[in-house]
């Protein structure tokens, strides 16, 4: 019981941490008021060179 108590807090926390870091990302983006991307040349399927 005590490990599923545990389990629950730490998940919860994580899912609290993952909210409030993507309410920063929204924020600095609509802030700049544009939205920057980049890519992985090396991962092939989503960015593989000609």
């Amino acid at each position: 019981m005590k490990l599923l108590k545990t389990l629950s807090l730490s998940v919860a926390a994580i899912a609290l941490a993952t909210t409030v870091s993507s309410a920063d990302t929204l924020e600095t983006t609509m802030k700049n008021g544009k939205l920057s991307c980049g890519l992985n040349t090396g991962l092939p399927g989503f960015a593989s060179p000609d």
